[in-house]
């Protein structure tokens, strides 16, 4: 079996090196840019101004098993995003929108997780949480992706020491107001 990868990539000067966000996807990607491009439209407002997120429309096909390449995809509905939040912003925090399967895989529940970094200072409430209007924003718009896509979205669990890996279908979406870091961006 292979999944479809859509790296979305974030520049901008309020990124420090490469920002990244990977989807995995099975069978047709057609809509699948679209309904990404559309997530993060209605969550730009969130993200400081001056960054440019880019959904493409095309990536690489992997084997899931493994992880090797096996050969690329292509569909319409690319797009890039500039961001519009008009406030100050902390570097290196934000939220994290987690992707639940109902999958179990070696004695743990299977799930992914997006990180929206950075956020806009006017998000955050008295108490240093992400505030409940913002959450309320990602929520609708993680919902709306999940629905969108639900399909065909997988978490993907790579192949540890034994090969071990597991292939799971994204089911909902959580976001809770606790303030996530990021500490580094995988590519």
């Amino acid at each position: 079996m292979t999944l479809n990868r859509l790296l979305v990539s974030w520049e901008g000067s309020e990124i420090v090196g490469p920002g990244l966000s990977t989807f995995f996807y099975s069978g047709s990607m057609t809509g699948i840019p679209a309904a990404v491009g559309t997530f993060f439209n209605a969550i730009k407002a969130l993200v400081p101004a001056g960054e440019t997120i880019t959904i493409p429309s095309s990536g690489d096909t992997l084997d899931e098993s493994t992880g090797e390449l096996t050969g690329a995809w292509s569909a319409s509905g690319g797009s890039s995003v500039a961001t519009t939040g008009t406030a100050n912003f902390a570097q290196g925090v934000g939220a994290r929108i987690v992707w639940n399967t109902a999958n179990v895989h070696l004695g743990r529940r299977v799930r992914g997780a997006t990180f929206i970094v950075p956020l806009v200072a006017s998000v955050y409430d008295a108490g240093g949480l992400v505030g409940t209007s913002a959450v309320s924003t990602l929520q609708t718009a993680a919902d709306a992706l999940v629905t969108a896509t639900t399909s065909t979205w997988r978490i993907w669990s790579r192949p540890n020491d034994v090969g071990a890996f597991a292939v799971s279908a994204v089911t909902s979406a959580l976001v809770k107001r606790n303030v996530s870091t990021l500490r580094s961006r995988r590519i």
